[in-house]
């Protein structure tokens, strides 16, 4: 039905049958005879106006198009529209032949079986024509005789026969608008318009080629430089060494575009156009970028001889207009000292100067003759005049000029500032060669015919069935395509016979079988990744999502309802938006239109502009919206009232969103990822450029020839980057190949968070002034505040006033607009205004909190940072605290519904990028429920803080200035745009609020950068005499210092610039990021092997009213799940939002507390003639649930009543009657009885019929619980008299609840069975893991290929130093953490011990001061440990901040050092009588109750002296009093013990010879005898004197240390020589010293020694002996520890034995011995008696020489050896 290819020979040739005149051609004869043929194109149907009767053949060829050849066939001399073969007497040539190339040849007819009967199939018949355009409905005329080729003579000289009409077709039209974005992991989306589908251009399909990039780049010279691919230098600092590889973007990994919107006057074809060109950039553009927009059409739409024109408009400025005809390419390039800045919209007109024309056909009216001479003949030429009817093809006609154009963003590299788009400087990527790109399996649309692209997208067939018989539609074309009865197979080879434009590949569809993949409509399993078809499509039109909030549907009036969405694409005049709006249908579906307003952004005023129309489905439930009217830009917020739906109803109300699909015309979505199947078919790799693969390979033009399915699945490498280039292609053509500019990375999800170091809950300061100090006082409440973030609309304002009441004795009370007036003035001086207050509209009191709340009206906000004041009139009814109640505070901090948190994450790699970061919070700790989602995008791009100069400060700003009024030569044009928008001014950051030109409404001091004053000039002139001055803002006068204060957009994202610019590779001072200590959890910040990497630190605020919701990923998983899963449909990169907004509540008033209806008061069961129920009273204490769930220690909340789940429990829940409901009850109504039961509480009674006694109704009013054992036994009360008693079967339930009633102040009531139950999210019981209301979040970043994974918030805890603290305290602590906040400020530390609930236990525990962020990011903090003591403390690290409140408990991580006895005095003492000692050591404790100290004698308890009194002298000093029992000795060691159980446990010193006590041993006399003459030393003389004084000193010289001169007294001196008689005493101050028996043996050994010291004195030199008392030796010798004789070998001995008596092995046992018996237990005795310390290394080397055989003769030695 599609033709026949344009010069490609005839797929299915045309056959001719021979009939007689009265007689048929039979398959018998043998010979049929010959007779000439002739094919030409019909003569009617060239026929021109004008041309009377029968029109001359030169007429035909002149006024047609097209030429009738074959590839052998001779032609006629008259025209080229003929093709004859005339007679000869050639028999040869067979019957399927059209002629010879000789010309004149014999054809000859024979019988042909396809066809059943004699004639001729034509060989190689072609069609060719000048048109590009293709022509319709071309008929052939066939002719049998001779001088056929005459045509105007034919019809009586020859036998002729009429084709069908047949169109002759041509290449399809290249698709338009393509992008290329990286899109999943390691995939990419693809987008695109079809070209325009024509019968003449047909469309198949679509081939999909890529290349991979070499990333080597390609030189690309700016007349000064020659650069390779940019880098990021003048982003980031060329120190910080970031990779820059093909222009690395950390945003998106590449494949950026721009869309743009052009509108064209006039449209008349031939005539000049003027293009109005609006578009808002998505990034900065800098001097030298360029956006290249193609108009389509290449080289028929410019002038070639004109290159370059000049744009006017408001944007004309800004860049430098360049025209490539031949490419029909229009270059925007951004002019010198220009910056286009992000978010601006940009107009400018491209004016007729440009010489771009409109397309236009031959001969069309209006048409310049400029246009003919420029472009025209190649456009008749091109585009074609009229089909061969003489009238004009409704499927000819010229290309309009786009006004939807997708542009290409080629970074340029001029002043370093390239790299951020991720391309080659438009350069392309220089990969050519076999390894180095792929094809994608060809994608076709469902339809069996060519002239129309849609429905569900197939990939490896050749479109849909063809059909047995032909079904013409309208007129003559098929609505079919129809399967051929013919085909040659010699060109036919391999493929099933088809219609002549049928498309071409393994199976074209012939029958009921056809190849390939349909993909059927998986537009939400495509767009989520789920689909295991790789590639994957979405239906033709199909385009990305959009959220959708809807409002304003009230079911008594339903006629109107309200959509409001922001898309952050184009959406294009013609688009649909198909919404969902419920799962079950209206009753009636809605009517009428949508009136639809626009604004550039939800701060913006907006306006309505256009007329949309709207539709709905009212089986599927879906709303169509369809743009018609105007454009609508990216970022552009739509708000829709749709009106006219009269008895529009919806049984669940409407939805508060849900995601739309925008679809255009046929736009084409193709989405593929690593492991997608692959095409053997690609172009010739040794073409280059755009004609690449565009010739056909054979004559039957098939373009896929040699198309496969590759059996291996395509890797996509990670970190290459692809370029694209896109053909269609149909049966026979495939059209020249349209490439993407910029390429695209292959890029994975980003790495996950690295830290949380704050979540905080918004607070502020509140001045309070009171009408009144009487207690219990009605009293007027003037507030004073300035908040640091915005109060909007629906935003709360919580105060704690303890010991305040309200004289309403209601839990709740609402206090009215009346008692709220506005302030003036500011604090302390601001007075009530006496008007009501045009902020907060109401407040509420909770009477049990004492907290009073203030709600910010609708339409209604105070900016950051701007004072406000209001006051609460006394009559409201607030009083003050009695007289014995708290003092009246003036100063106290309010809690804000809005939320803040701060992360920190690793800087973006290229093959990582980083798009933002999504937020999760709740108040469900599992976040299973309740859990909202907000987006914080950010873009690292351009740097951390994308900065575009704006203006310059026209008046100084003071620092309480709202208002910055732009300059009269500031660019011109609407500046609503900045509404929303950042600016900065010197360090300031102000948020635009509003705009009024030229005046700017901002709030001051945002992004924690705080408000300061801004003088217009800065710095300091050269002379006074010439002050500072500026001139338009740009020049400064005055010399020196002297400058203008400039004016800057910037754009904050996630990332702030407000701490360490954003980046840093720092962990506290001066530590490295990578060091192991100094990273917490040890991430891996790195970017390579090389580059240890940045880390950088973002902030997101959620306020109340304020962010928008994002309905992208799931909820739930609990709190430790890391995957993110996105939700059924939506699109990686694309965090679906409504512009309505999250909630965020406050703890002030229980009724705002966020709740969940979870269940019903159970109704109880009705059963036989009684039924029970349940009567749920103001005291009952345990209720029966519908279903208990997840309420375990939560609160709930029945009607007004709030309750407290203590515990989940069996309980009863019906009473029905075991037989009869008894009789003749006289007692009436009463209380049932529990006569046997193991539960407790349960509560029931009955109501007894007046008329017969019968038992009528049971009332359950307390379930009762505990009952594991079965159900109770219950009767009525016995004294009910009855004749008949009736017996109960009871059923138990295990939903019952133990409850405690009347929480929050709320007052118990009774409750119907049947109530809802709402369960309310915010837990107030204190427990480790959630002490008290507040909210959990978790954040994660993502970029187009999806998500890392979730990073909790909590206190993260990794190590501490020292863990062992001296009791004295005052030691720093260093902690590495996270969680603990980033200011001094929120946090504590303590050391301690917890409750038996888990929560910290703060009478046993204390606190570590002082505590310091030692970070920024909150890694490192540190505290001054408390004096204190004990064995092991739990650390509790506990962060605070408004509502929110977290702690970490690290057990036992904390040990107080035990106390150190190192001396006490005396250490020798008497065995009997009190004795006081001092003793000395280290961390003795300064508490009483935690420190004792005891003798312990080692006998057990009896042993046990204690200290009494103990009396603490100092942290090193202890004075103990002993008092021994009379069984009780004093010898043994002073423990001092510290701590107690309380406290981790008490520690006791060491016990060792410092704190050894022992007896003090009995003095021993003994005398020396000296050779002297007495003489010498008269009695009473100095001499005397003399000689005492030096024996004693000799003596204690002779022990070296081991007597002291106090411990000798001589006793007497006497004749005999001289006889010295003295006695030795104990010191009685240590135990270790030598007793007087060890000192006289010693002194007698020595005197036996001539070499010894006591012989070597001045007077003991002369001694000849000294006596030893009996048992002095032993004394001696049990002192030292050692018995007085050896029996056997020491051990010293045993155990170091020589192996021989060579060197080695002696000198080894020396080493040996020696030790052991210098350290050893065995004191070397000799002649029996243990040497005395002194002598013990001599006597041991001695000894250990000998044994080990150093005495032994050299000449024994070489016998042993």
């Amino acid at each position: 039905p599609d033709g026949v290819g344009a010069g490609m020979v005839f797929r299915v040739q045309p056959a001719v049958l021979l009939k007689g005149d009265g007689y048929s051609f039979a398959e018998s004869w043998a010979t049929h005879g010959h007779v000439p043929i002739t094919a030409a194109v019909k003569v009617s149907s060239c026929t021109q106006s004008g041309c009377a009767g029968s029109c001359a053949a030169s007429d035909c060829s002149s006024g047609a198009s097209v030429t009738l050849t074959s590839e052998d066939t001779a032609t006629s001399g008259v025209s080229p529209q003929y093709l004859t073969a005339v007679t000869s007497s050639d028999t040869s040539l067979s019957s399927d032949f059209s002629g010879a190339a000789t010309g004149t040849v014999d054809v000859q007819a024979q019988y042909i079986a396809s066809v059943g009967g004699v004639g001729y199939i034509w060989r190689d018949l072609k069609a060719s024509t000048s048109l590009y355009g293709g022509n319709e409905n071309v008929v052939l005329q066939l002719m049998v005789g001779l001088d056929c080729n005459l045509l105007a003579s034919a019809a009586t000289k020859c036998t002729v026969a009429d084709t069908l009409p047949f169109d002759v077709f041509t290449a399809p039209d290249p698709p338009v608008n393509l992008r290329v974005v990286p899109y999943n992991s390691l995939g990419f989306r693809l987008e695109f318009d079809p070209g325009v589908v024509t019968r003449l251009k047909p469309l198949s399909g679509f081939i999909i080629e890529v290349d991979t990039c070499t990333q080597s780049g390609t030189a690309f010279n700016d007349g000064n430089t020659s650069l390779a691919c940019p880098t990021t230098s003048g982003v980031y600092a060329t120190t910080d060494n970031l990779e820059s590889e093909l222009g690395s973007d950390y945003t998106t990994g590449g494949g950026l575009v721009q869309e743009v919107f052009a509108s064209w006057s006039p449209t008349t074809p031939g005539q000049k156009a003027a293009a109005t060109i609006n578009f808002t950039p998505p990034r900065r553009m800098d001097h030298g970028d360029r956006l290249v927009l193609s108009l389509g059409a290449p080289g028929m739409v410019a002038d070639p001889f004109v290159t370059s024109c000049t744009a006017t408009g408001d944007s004309a400025s800004l860049f430098d207009v360049t025209i490539y005809s031949n490419a029909s390419e229009v270059t925007l390039t951004v002019a010198s000292g220009a910056t286009v800045i992000r978010g601006a919209p940009v107009s400018l007109t491209l004016p007729t100067a440009c010489n771009i024309y409109n397309p236009a056909l031959k001969g069309d009216s209006g048409a310049d003759a400029a246009y003919y001479t420029a472009v025209g003949d190649r456009a008749s030429a091109f585009w074609g005049t009229k089909d061969l009817t003489g009238t004009v093809s409704p499927s000819v006609s010229a290309p309009a000029l786009p006004t939807f154009i997708v542009g290409n963003l080629l970074g340029y590299g001029y002043n370093s500032t390239a790299g951020r788009f991720d391309n080659c400087l438009g350069a392309g990527c220089d990969a050519f060669g076999a390894s180095t790109h792929f094809a994608v399996r060809t994608i076709q649309d469902g339809s069996s015919m060519d002239t129309a692209w849609s429905g569900d997208l197939r990939y490896d067939s050749e479109g849909g069935l063809c059909a047995a018989a032909a079904s013409n539609g309208t007129g003559t074309f098929p609505s079919n395509r129809l399967c051929a009865s013919y085909a040659w197979t010699g060109y036919q080879s391999g493929h099933d016979a088809g219609d002549n434009g049928a498309p071409i590949g393994t199976n074209p569809g012939q029958g009921s079988t056809t190849y390939g993949q349909s993909m059927g409509s998986i537009n939400d399993a495509c767009r989520d990744g789920s689909t295991s078809k790789n590639p994957c499509a979405l239906t033709v039109g199909a385009q990305w999502t959009v959220g959708v909030a809807l409002s304003g549907y009230d079911a008594a009036s339903p006629t109107t309802f309200a959509l409001t969405f922001k898309h952050m694409r184009a959406i294009q005049k013609g688009s649909t938006i198909t919404v969902p709006l419920a799962s079950s249908s209206y009753t009636s579906g809605p009517t009428g239109t949508s009136t639809v307003v626009t604004s550039g952004d939800t701060l913006a005023p907006a306006s309505a502009v256009t007329t949309w129309t709207a539709s709905y489905n009212d089986s599927l439930g879906v709303l169509t919206l369809t743009v018609v009217g105007g454009d609508v830009r990216a970022g552009d917020t739509v708000a829709c009232t749709l009106s006219g739906f009269d008895g529009l109803t919806l049984a669940a109300g409407l939805p508060a969103g849900a995601v739309g699909e925008v679809s255009y015309g046929s736009r084409t979505t193709v989405i593929f990822r690593n492991g997608e199947g692959t095409s053997s078919y690609l172009y010739p790799a040794t073409t280059t450029g755009d004609a690449a693969g565009s010739t056909v390979p054979n004559a039957v033009g098939s373009p896929l020839a040699d198309y496969a399915v590759s059996t291996a699945a395509k890797s996509i490498v990670e970190g290459s980057v692809y370029s694209f280039r896109v053909y269609a292609y149909n049966g026979r053509f495939k059209s020249d190949p349209v490439t993407a500019n910029v390429q695209a990375r292959a890029v994975t999800a980003p790495a996950a968070v690295a830290y949380v170091p704050r979540q905080s809950s918004e607070t502020m300061g509140v001045s309070i002034l009171y009408s009144t100090a009487d207690p219990a006082t009605a009293v007027t409440l003037g507030l004073s505040f300035t908040p640091r973030v915005t109060l909007g609309e629906g935003m709360k304002v919580s105060l704690s006033l303890p010991g305040f009441t309200h004289g309403n004795s209601t839990a709740f009370v609402t206090i009215g607009t009346s008692d709220i007036e506005s302030g003036t003035g500011t604090s302390p001086a601001f007075v009530a205004s006496g008007s009501a207050d045009t902020v907060f509209e109401e407040a509420s009191w909770t009477q049990n909190t004492s907290t009073l709340v203030l709600t910010v009206k609708a339409g209604a906000s105070i900016p950051a940072n701007e004072e406000k004041s209001v006051f609460v009139m006394s009559t409201a009814g607030i009083e003050t605290p009695p007289s014995t109640g708290p003092a009246v505070p003036y100063h106290v901090n309010a809690d804000v519904t809005a939320l803040r948190l701060d992360w920190l994450s690793p800087f973006p790699k290229k093959t990582s990028p980083r798009l933002g970061f999504v937020v999760q919070y709740t108040t469900d700790a599992t976040f299973a429920e309740d859990v909202q989602t907000v987006d914080f995008p950010e873009q690292l791009a351009s740097g951390v803080l994308d900065s575009a100069h704006l203006t310059y400060l026209v008046s100084d700003m003071e620092a309480n200035s709202t208002t910055v009024t732009l300059p009269a030569e500031a660019y011109s044009g609407e500046h609503s745009h900045l509404a929303g928008k950042y600016i900065k001014i010197d360090t300031e950051i102000m948020l635009v609020t509003s705009v009024s030109t030229p005046t700017l409404t901002v709030e001051r001091g945002r992004v924690d950068t705080g408000a300061g004053a801004h003088p217009v000039v800065v710095g300091q002139p050269t002379s006074d005499s010439t002050p500072c001055a500026c001139s338009a803002g740009v020049t400064s006068a005055g010399g020196g210092t002297c400058g203008c204060t400039q004016i800057y957009l910037v754009y904050v994202g996630a990332t702030t610039p407000s701490r360490n610019d954003g980046k840093d590779s720092k962990v506290a001072a001066g530590c490295a990021i990578r060091a192991a200590t100094c990273n917490p959890n040890n991430y891996d910040f790195s970017l390579s092997t090389s580059h240890a990497g940045f880390r950088t630190h973002q902030t997101g605020m959620i306020s109340h009213g304020v962010n928008d919701k994002v309905d992208w990923v799931n909820g739930g998983c609990g709190s430790s799940c890391e995957t993110i899963s996105m939700q059924t449909g939506r699109e990686f990169g694309n965090p679906v939002s409504y512009p309505s907004q999250v909630t965020v509540s406050e703890p002030g008033n229980p009724n705002d507390m966020p709740k969940a209806e979870a269940t019903t008061l159970s109704s109880g069961v009705t059963t036989g003639t009684g039924y029970s129920y349940l009567a749920l009273t103001d005291t009952s204490t345990s209720i029966l649930l519908g279903s208990a769930g997840d309420l375990l220690q939560r609160y709930i909340k029945i009607d007004d009543e709030f309750l407290y789940v203590e515990s989940l429990t069996t309980g009863v829940a019906t009473i029905s009657f075991a037989d009869s409901p008894g009789a003749g009850c006289i007692l009436g109504d009463g209380t049932l009885v529990e006569t046997s039961s193991q539960g407790r509480g349960f509560v029931g009674t009955y109501e007894v019929n007046s008329t017969d006694g019968t038992i009528l109704n049971i009332s359950i009013t307390n379930t009762g619980s505990g009952y594991k054992a079965g159900p109770p036994q219950i009767s009525i009360n016995p004294g009910a008299n009855c004749t008949t008693y009736p017996t109960f079967a009871v059923t138990l339930s295990s939903n019952v609840a133990v409850v405690q009633r009347g929480a929050f102040g709320s007052t118990a009531a009774a409750h119907d069975a049947g109530a809802t139950v709402y369960k309310l999210w915010w837990p107030t019981q204190g427990t480790v893991t959630a002490p008290g209301r507040q909210y959990f979040f978790r954040t994660a970043a993502y970029n187009a290929a999806g998500f890392s994974a979730w990073k909790y918030y909590g206190i993260g805890f990794n190590a501490h130093d020292p863990s062992n603290i001296p009791t004295r305290g005052q030691v720093e602590v260093e902690f590495a953490v996270e969680g603990m906040g980033i200011k001094n400020a929120n946090h504590s530390v303590w050391f301690g011990h917890p409750n038996p609930d888990g929560s910290p236990d703060f009478s046993r525990s204390r606190e570590c001061t002082s505590v310091t962020i030692l970070d920024v990011a909150g890694t490192r903090l540190n505290c001054r440990a408390p004096a204190w003591d004990g064995q092991a403390h739990d650390v509790f690290l506990r962060y605070y901040d408004g509502m929110v409140e977290r702690l970490r408990f690290i057990s036992s991580g904390i040990r107080y050092f035990p106390p150190d006895v190192t001396s006490v005095s005396p250490a020798l003492v008497p065995s009997r009588g009190v004795v006081t000692m001092t003793i000395f050591g280290n961390d003795f404790s300064s508490s009483t109750a935690n420190r004792s100290a005891y003798l312990d004698a080692g006998i057990g308890s009896d042993g046990i002296v204690p200290c009494k009194p103990l009396v603490y002298v100092g942290a090193n000093e202890l004075l103990c009093t002993l008092s021994p029992k009379a069984t009780q000795t004093l010898a043994g060691y002073m423990v001092v013990s510290v701590g107690s159980p309380d406290i981790g446990g008490a520690q006791m010193s060491t016990q060792n010879v410092k704190s050894q006590v022992s007896l003090i041993p009995e003095p021993v006399e003994s005398t020396a005898t000296l050779a002297k003459d007495i003489t010498e030393i008269p009695e009473n003389s100095t001499e005397r004197a003399t000689f005492v004084a030096s024996f004693i000193s000799d003596v204690v010289t002779a022990m070296e240390g081991g007597v002291t001169a106090d411990q000798i007294q001589v006793t007497s001196i006497t004749a005999g020589s001289i006889v010295v008689a003295f006695i030795i005493t104990p010191n009685a101050n240590s135990v270790s010293a030598l007793t007087p028996a060890q000192i006289v043996a010693s002194i007698a050994q020595q005197a036996a020694d001539p070499t010894s010291l006591l012989l070597s004195g001045s007077v003991t030199s002369g001694v000849t002996g000294v006596t030893v008392p009996p048992g002095v030796i032993a004394a001696a010798a049990a002192a030292a520890g050692a018995t007085a004789t050896a029996t056997s070998q020491p051990s010293y001995f045993t155990q170091c034995v020589p192996r021989s008596y060579k060197s080695f092995d002696m000198e080894t046992c020396y080493d040996c011995c020696t030790l052991k018996c210098e350290t050893g237990s065995e004191v070397p005795a000799v002649g029996g008696v243990p040497v005395l310390a002194g002598y013990r290394a001599g006597a041991c080397q001695t000894q250990c020489l000998n044994h080990c055989g150093y005495n032994i003769p050299v000449s024994t030695l070489n016998t042993m050896v």
